[in-house]
This record gives structure tokens, sequence and C-alpha cells, in this order.
């Protein structure tokens, strides 16, 4: 039987494979395929015995469950079999591993892994950074709405959001006082930034803040004893400044109402996709075998939009089921985060999944087949479920 130890060290391997992070060259893209399902098998024999006890909690996480399955029966009618077989796989391995997680670990516990995740891509990012610039570097560094810096994730938006998590998860590690040591923790954070900032993702800094400016919020509610309604009405006049002076924010950034030539991608995605609204194109098909059909700019492979991305993939049935797993997970996660706790698991699910939600309005990680957000959304769910489900027991 592995150790305690062992099995975490294994985890933040699992973690590593799926925070995105770019398969360079056929062979790379093969070794890490071939490693990606072997961290699935061993997953599973580690899970096995508890599987069957997963999933008898059908009714606690039903949508969940009705949306994998929708998710897996696209296979059924989508345009590329093989693609939708493997993205399959991978959805229930990711699965596996978000009941794995929740199971086995505390919230702080894998707080603790999340942080040594940060730590070894931040290793990994630096060296390539410094002995491969030509790699590390966007190719498109002339052009304003690119970022400089692309590291190891393949594009700058990836790059982002990643550093944009760590960033998050280092500074809760300082708050919730871990026991990792506190000046790796600091200067961590700070190269974090500085990825982030050379990313130049306005998602990325938008849901940065967010995350950040909603803890200080519930700080002076928990700690500070400043009543909700003051602070509801200091937001409602600041939100309402920023939607009147959005062009403007926007311009701020380098950005204008096209958001970076996104709402031209979603206007020919939708004309292409209206024939099959019902059902969508299964999973992982469409940007394999119709992409071409897209006559805005270059190939793209992406909506960069999560919510159409779903409609493109299991079509308005799948959005509905989806909406409705998310919308009981962001309920659930907000009635603990407006309690009087200051806890991580008050705090930490309401944050990530409102954030993450507003993030997939630019961009298309929701069912990314390879994803360490998506595994941390599927566990948030998993965890809000049962926390709802516990209380309810008599």
């Amino acid at each position: 039987m592995l150790s305690h130890k062992r099995i975490s060290f294994f985890l933040i391997l699992v973690f590593l494979i799926h925070s995105g992070i770019d398969a360079t060259t056929v062979y790379i893209h093969y070794l890490n395929t071939s490693v990606f399902f072997l961290l699935y098998g061993v997953i599973f024999l580690l899970a096995f015995p508890d599987i069957k006890r997963w999933l008898s909690n059908f009714s606690i996480h039903s949508f969940l469950f009705l949306m994998t399955i929708w998710a897996v029966s696209s296979i059924i009618w989508t345009t590329y079999v093989y693609l939708t077989f493997l993205g399959s796989v991978s959805l229930l391995g990711m699965l596996l591993i978000s009941f794995y997680l929740f199971d086995k670990y505390t919230m702080e516990e894998i707080l603790d892994l999340l942080v040594y995740v940060g730590f070894i891509s931040l290793f990994l990012n630096i060296i390539v950074m410094l002995c491969f610039p030509g790699f590390s570097r966007h190719e498109h560094v002339e052009y304003p709405r690119f970022g400089s810096w692309k590291g190891l994730f393949g594009n700058p938006n990836h790059l982002g959001i990643f550093f944009c998590l760590s960033s998050v998860v280092f500074l809760f590690a300082l708050y919730f006082k871990r026991p990792i040591n506190k000046i790796h923790l600091y200067l961590a954070f700070f190269l974090s930034i500085i990825f982030l900032f050379q990313s130049n993702s306005t998602t990325s800094w938008i849901v940065m803040g967010l995350f950040v400016g909603l803890f200080g919020l519930k700080w002076l509610n928990a700690k500070k004893n400043v009543q909700w309604r003051w602070i509801f009405i200091g937001l409602f006049i600041i939100t309402s400044g920023t939607v009147f002076w959005f062009e403007h924010v926007l311009a701020l950034f380098g950005r204008d109402l096209t958001f970076t030539g996104r709402s031209d991608i979603w206007i020919e995605v939708w004309s292409v996709i209206q024939k099959k609204l019902l059902l969508g194109n299964g999973y992982l098909g469409f940007w394999y075998d119709e992409a071409h059909k897209i006559s805005f700019g270059p190939v793209h492979y992406s909506s960069h939009s999560g919510y159409l991305e779903i409609i493109v993939y299991f079509g308005f049935i799948g959005l509905f089921l989806f909406l409705m797993m998310w919308g009981r997970a962001l309920f659930l996660s907000a009635k603990l985060f407006f309690s009087n706790q200051m806890t991580l698991q008050s705090i930490f699910p309401f944050l990530f999944i409102l954030t993450y939600s507003i993030q997939n309005t630019m961009e298309s990680s929701f069912f990314l087949q390879r994803n360490l957000l998506w595994i941390l959304f599927i566990y948030f769910i998993i965890y809000l479920n049962n926390n709802h489900s516990r209380q309810q027991s008599p």
C-alpha cells in the first residue's frame, strides 16, 4: 500500500500534467499522452474500492452525473469519433481525480498540493525563459494585444490563467498559515505576478482583481464587522461606474469592444453551429473537423467563450444540464461565503466558481480534456453537494 506522502507526490504530478503546459513536438505529445493515461490508470487502481460508493450517490450529484453521461454519449453523434473517445476518457479520469481528492484530502491539503504545483511550474517556466527565450516568448510581441511571454503554456492567455490561480493559491497559503516556508511563498507570489503581468491577459487580471477584492470584502465583514448591506451599496456604485465607463476601462488595457476580435469569432461560430443546436457536434469533434468553415482570420480551435463552447460540443441540452449543475454550486457556495465564517472552506469554493465562470466569458476552459481548473471546479461541486446533503440529513 502506498504511503500518504507518496500518493501526494503522485497527485502533484497529476496536477502538473493537467496544468495546461504545452506539448511542443509530436514526440513530446505522444510521451505526454502516454504518461497522462498511465496516471489515470494508477488513480483508477487507487480509487477502485470507493468507486461503487461514489456512484451510489447519484441523487446528491445528479446534474454532475447527467452532464458527464451526456458528454460521453456525444460519441454517438460526434463529427470526430476518435477525439471524442479520448476526450471522454479524459473527462471520466478528471471526474475520478476530483472524487478521490474529496474523499482522501482536506481542502487545506489540496491547497498545499496546489502550492507545490505552483512552485514546480514556476521553476520550469523560469528555466525555459532563461535558457530557451525563443520558445517561451511570444512570436508576435510587436502587437500590443499579445503578451510578451507564453512560458511553457504555448499561449500568453493560458500563462496568465495559470499564474492567476497560482498567485491566489500562494496568498491563501500565507493567510491561512499553511506549514510552508513563508519566504518561499512570498517569493513565489512575486514571481507569479511578474508572469501574470507579462502575459498581458486582461481576463486574468480581472479575475485576479475579483478574487482579491471579494476576499478583502469578506475579511472586512468577518474581522471588522462591516455589514454586508454597506458593502453591497459600495459594490453597486463601483459596478455602475465601471459599466458607464466600460469602453474607457477596456482602453486602459489596450482592448476595445470587440474584445480582441473575439466578438467576430463568436458571430462566425454561432452561424456555423446553428444546424446542431440541440445535440451539438460531439465532444471535441467540431474544432478538428469543421474549423476550416470559420471564415474569420486564421483557423481557430476554440470559441473563446466557455459557454458557447458547451453549445458547440453538447448543444442546448448540454448547456441546460451544465447551467443546472453550475447554478446549484454557485448558490451553495454563496451561502457559505456570506456566512460569518472566515475559513478556506467558506471562501475558496465561491471565489473560484465565480471567477472561473467570469473567465469563461472570454476564454474556453470549461470541459478542457486536460485541465487543472476543471478538476478543481468538479471538486468544489462535489464538496458543496456533499456539504449540503450532510446539513439536510436529520
